[in-house]
């Protein structure tokens, strides 16, 4: 070892932000993996995977990628390595989460499982700081002899400091080249998939009128067939969730207190759980929910053959559609009550 490297002790700030990362990492893969469902659910937000298998694996790869790279972070294992798989790792997640917010209205990155709400632009954010904070975190040593000496950059330092500036700007040149080309060849060999999501999109809101499909059959708690028909005639309102939907779960005491004021009315109330049902009754008991929740049959009708959640449906007695929402919503407020209590009467 040479005299000048012989007393060489490292860099406070890279190893604190490493740290940092370190733990924020990890402590991001420990909140998905205590609600995993409910991650495996925000990962569907995105509109790539939906298929219930495929989501949970991907939910896996993700929770394990963060916590090899944070505790990679943390006992400062090869970080010259470690820290560009994390720069790639950060613009990885940011355009997916920029293509998902355009393309697929995604309203919660899923960043923090469903522990921390965190809308798309917050995230994006939080990316562009941390990818800020990696050229700091790279590993560095003071020469024991300048260590007293404040603001004192040594020659030799200097000289490596630049190419590794320079470094870091190409690479994360490179990565955005990269990811811009990723999406160019994502745009032209499945360009019907983006426009399939598109299309989804633009299909929503059901044009006024649209006619309620009754040729079809829900199941209910016991696994026992409901025709949709013995709701024919009356006011229906009808409302898709899931049991592992955070946003799901928060309107739940709502629905219920809607349900409680329907009581009595001519209205039908029907709600349909489209996923993770196994996890249903711990729920409805948590909140406090006592109103009926049906399952969809063998088959659906092409109006909800993709539904979101949460989101509901109001039709009139003639079947014809009156109002729908694609959000969470306050279902007790008055004026929803007295206007559906007011179909019924007329």
């Amino acid at each position: 070892m040479s005299a000048d490297l012989a007393g060489a002790r490292p860099s406070v700030l890279p190893v604190v932000i490493r740290f940092f990362l370190g733990l924020l990492f990890i402590g991001s893969a420990a909140l998905k993996a205590v609600d995993f469902a409910a991650f495996a659910e925000q990962v569907s937000y995105y509109g790539i995977v939906q298929d219930e298998t495929h989501l949970q694996v991907v939910a896996g790869l993700v929770i394990g990628l963060e916590v090899a790279l944070g505790l990679a972070l943390l006992i400062g294992w090869w970080p010259r390595v470690v820290l560009p798989v994390t720069a790639l790792l950060l613009l990885a997640f940011t355009g997916l989460i920029l293509y998902a917010w355009f393309y697929n209205d995604l309203q919660e990155c899923g960043c923090f499982g469903s522990f921390f709400a965190m809308p798309p632009a917050v995230s994006v954010g939080k990316n562009i700081v941390l990818l800020c904070l990696l050229p700091l975190a790279w590993p560095r040593v003071h020469p024991a002899a300048t260590a007293t000496v404040l603001y004192h950059v040594p020659p030799a330092a200097s000289g490596r400091l630049k190419p590794f500036i320079a470094g870091c700007a190409a690479g994360v040149l490179l990565a955005l080249a990269l990811e811009i080309a990723a999406f160019a060849i994502y745009a032209v060999f499945f360009r019907d998939h983006m426009m399939s999501n598109l299309e989804k999109k633009m299909l929503a809101p059901s044009p006024p009128g649209t006619p309620m499909p009754y040729d079809w059959k829900l199941r209910d708690a016991a696994g026992e067939p409901v025709d949709m028909t013995r709701f024919q005639g009356q006011p229906l309102f009808l409302v898709f969730f899931s049991a592992s939907c955070p946003k799901c779960e928060a309107q739940l005491p709502a629905l219920q207190r809607f349900y409680t004021a329907l009581d009595g009315e001519a209205v039908a109330f029907v709600a349909v759980v489209t996923r993770d049902s196994d996890r249903l009754d711990p729920l409805m008991t948590r909140q406090g929910c006592s109103f009926p929740v049906y399952r969809f049959g063998e088959t659906r009708p092409p109006l909800f053959e993709h539904v979101q959640v949460p989101s509901a449906y109001v039709f009139g007695k003639d079947g014809a559609l009156l109002y729908e929402q694609f959000e969470a919503a306050r279902w007790d407020d008055p004026a929803f009550v007295a206007f559906v209590k007011g179909l019924a009467a007329e």
